[in-house]
């Protein structure tokens, strides 16, 4: 999950999400039920749901890179703001 920029509240969360191979594809509804029935408060819950064929990682521990992750968003906002 990473911050994007809000004009209303200045930050909304964004869960960005690996496509699986050969499984359809992740919908908001369908994040937020299995995020709650995992008991994540509903406050907690992110607002945006974006999906990616692959996480940008960094270093040779393969952690996901926030800021790489957060960059793309940011490159494409046009196709979704």
């Amino acid at each position: 999950m990473v911050g994007l920029p809000d004009d209303e509240r200045g930050e909304r969360v964004c869960a960005v999400v690996e496509r699986a191979p050969g499984q359809p594809d992740l919908d908001f509804a369908e994040m937020q039920r299995h995020l709650l029935a995992a008991g994540l408060g509903r406050y907690k819950l992110p607002e945006q749901l974006e999906l990616t064929d692959e996480l940008p990682t960094q270093g040779s521990m393969l952690k996901i890179s926030k800021a790489a992750v957060r960059r793309e968003l940011l490159a494409r906002a046009g196709a979704w703001t």
